[in-house]
């Protein structure tokens, strides 16, 4: 059903609402469902209790009435350009008698005990809740292509008493003694007080939809349903303010585009750097670099400072004014070599591996000790334990030059004569005493002075895998100072072990025990001057032997010692003046590159350009002294130390060739 509207004439911008439009309930679509046996469908009653309106009285069929109000012809007058701002709407009702069929087949019409079926909110309750009538009302705005927008349902299973008032109604009106329900409501498209909803335009909306379904629960034949009448419906509009201002709502049309373009101005209004064609674009983004990061440009206030601090902060070993320089210079040195200082974790453990991978002598704790120390006792004295190879036959070598008598074929056994009975002949026959207990001879200790020869390899580590926006100016600085750190670094290690063997010569060595050469002081002096000479054959030939083996010269130990502070000294200002050289080059071209960049077109070369210069930033020159790439994923065996002849020390040597030689001169004797 289409609705013809009057309106007032519209002038102004304020709000107008047309006058009510009351709908006549025959132009209402009519849809009747289910009716039981003995039912009737609704019908349009003319003067339903006393009123002078056409009313729907719902039968005990369930029924459905629709109408519609044309939205865009009942605001034709107003024009085309207005906005649609809500729909008002308003219908009377009651809610029928409450007709009870029970099981036994009896009626109850209009039941009077209704006050003993309602709960606190008066909605039925108990055994016939069922049979109570149903009226339901439901109210849509739908735009231009039928989709409903807006929709609220009213239902009414409250019971009201249709001739009298009640307490627990909200609004009602007494016509010819009914007392009817009154509803009027409202939906609001869009509230200009607090700009919330959907703004709408005459084009936009098609109808204003009202649908009431109802039936008599109690299935009384007769109209004793529920009852409605004068349903009517009215528009608030306006002067649709989306036409002149875009920005008015975001839902007018092309609000989208006039607020970005709005915020655009305003955002390079109030930042420069909102974008690149804003006025002023330029100068801020150098500003807000230089203020995020004084490292941005040379040209920055405060570069010099925060150069050195982010040098500092990546290495302390950058500059010895960094803090912690000291502390970082330790522990670098301590990871190279845990030798480097007695402050190093694990200079002990390291220092006692050191000695023992020299000479396995060097202490009880060390692995192989008593495997050496036996070997070596052994070679000197197959005496010296009953696990030397050997033994038995040098003990038995040994018995029989104490006595020839120990054993039958000891060299020089005389066979026993018999007794003579004649006390002259047995005074003469001479006389064998065996010794009851062998005399062994202690060996003696030997003195090792002088330390092997240590061949040093010297592992190349190489740099870490750079990345490749790193720029080749980095691989020829490294490899124009390779050759000067690899010389210096084989010069430091001939000085230390030239350090080591002179040390190990001042080393004071045990002198034979006063007993021991108060008993053999007669033996010596026939041998002294065998041993004088020997003597100095030998020393001779181990000073010899040290100066060629150390590689030193004939220089003196003073002279030795102050060529290795110098080298020291030397070295440690080579180093410093190669990383001064290093840290020069890498200014230069940072500060190429730095130029450049002020200088780029676009924001991608800048991007190019500030990759490389911090690739130069956080290179370290020393870095590759850390690492090592392993052949094959392992650490090859090394022979640290070469098989060769230990030379004889100097003093050592004096006293174990006399011990030696006294030895050898004793055991001649007792064959004597």
């Amino acid at each position: 059903m289409v609705l013809l509207v009057y309106f007032y004439s519209y002038s102004s911008i304020s709000q107008t609402t047309t006058d009510w439009d009351y709908a006549n309930p025959s132009d209402a679509t009519q849809t009747t469902g289910t009716c039981p046996s003995g039912t009737v469908p609704a019908h349009i009653s003319s003067n339903w209790g006393g009123g002078d309106t056409p009313a729907i009285a719902f039968g005990g069929c369930h029924d459905i009435f629709a109408i519609s109000f044309a939205i865009n012809q009942a605001l034709s007058n107003a024009g085309a350009n207005i906005s649609i701002d809500a729909v008002e709407y308003t219908w009377k009702w009651i809610n029928g008698c409450y007709n009870i069929t029970k099981s036994d087949g009896s009626f109850e019409f209009c039941s009077s005990n209704i006050d003993d079926r309602l709960d606190d909110n008066f909605k039925p309750t108990g055994e016939y809740a069922d049979q109570f009538d149903t009226l339901i009302v439901t109210v849509q705005v739908k735009d231009s292509n039928g989709n409903v927008i807006q929709e609220k349902i009213y239902d009414y299973d409250t019971w009201y008493h249709w001739a009298e008032a009640n307490s627990h109604s909200t609004s009602e009106v007494n016509e010819d003694g009914t007392i009817w329900q009154l509803e009027q409501d409202s939906i609001t498209l869009f509230d200009h007080s607090n700009m919330s909803g959907t703004i709408y335009g005459l084009d936009q909306l098609s109808t204003f939809h009202v649908q009431v379904e109802g039936k008599d629960g109690g299935y009384w034949d007769g109209y004793f349903g529920p009852v409605i009448k004068d349903g009517g419906a009215r528009f608030t509009y306006r002067p649709n303010p989306c036409l002149n201002n875009a920005l008015y709502d975001a839902s007018c049309p092309g609000y989208a585009e006039a607020y970005a373009l709005q915020l655009y101005n305003q955002q390079c209004q109030s930042n420069p750097l909102f974008d690149s064609l804003c006025p002023g674009y330029e100068t801020a983004y150098f500003n807000q670099q230089c203020s995020l990061d004084p490292l941005y440009n040379q040209g920055c206030t405060g570069y010099a400072v925060a150069y050195f601090n982010q040098q500092c902060s990546i290495d302390p070993l950058y500059n010895s004014e960094c803090d912690g320089y000291a502390t970082a210079y330790l522990n670098q040195q301590c990871e190279i070599s845990s030798l480097y200082s007695t402050e190093c974790t694990g200079y002990e453990t390291a220092f006692l591996l050191q000695q023992c991978t020299i000479d396995v002598l060097y202490s009880p704790e060390c692995i192989g000790y008593d495997e050496a120390y036996l070997t070596l006792q052994c070679s000197l004295n197959t005496l010296y334990d009953t696990n030397c190879p050997g033994y038995e036959f040098a003990y038995f070598n040994n018995q029989c030059s104490i006595n020839p008598q120990y054993a039958i074929d000891c060299p020089g056994y005389i066979e026993p004569k018999e007794e003579i009975d004649s006390p002259i002949e047995a005074l003469e026959a001479p006389t064998i005493v065996a010794l009851a207990t062998p005399v062994i001879l202690m060996p003696i200790e030997p003195v090792i002075d002088v330390l092997p020869e240590i061949e040093i390899e010297i592992i190349e580590i190489p740099e870490p895998v750079q990345e490749e926006i790193e720029i080749n100016i980095i691989d020829e600085i490294e490899t124009e100072i390779e050759i000067e750190l690899e010389l210096e670094t084989k010069e430091e290690e001939v000085a230390t072990v030239s350090k080591e063997v002179e040390e190990t010569e001042d080393q004071n060595i045990e002198s034979v025990s006063e007993d021991e050469a108060e008993e053999s002081k007669d033996t010596v002096s026939e041998v002294s001057d065998e041993v004088d000479k020997e003597e100095s054959k030998e020393v001779q030939e181990s000073d010899n032997s040290d100066d060629v083996e150390v590689g030193g010269g004939t220089d003196t130990e003073s002279s030795d010692k102050a060529t290795g502070d110098a080298k020291d000294n030397n070295n440690g200002s080579k180093k410093l003046n190669k990383k001064e050289k290093i840290k020069k080059i890498l200014a230069n071209k940072l500060k190429s590159l730095a130029e450049d960049m002020g200088q780029a077109a676009s924001l991608e070369q800048q991007k190019q350009i500030q990759q490389q210069v911090l690739a130069l930033i956080n290179y370290n020159p020393d870095f590759k002294k850390y690492g090592t790439t392993l052949p094959g994923g392992y650490y090859p065996d090394t022979d640290f130390y070469k098989t060769k002849q230990l030379a004889d020390s100097k003093r050592g040597l004096r006293m174990g060739l006399a011990n030696q030689i006294l030895h050898n001169k004793m055991v001649d004797m007792q064959w004597q």
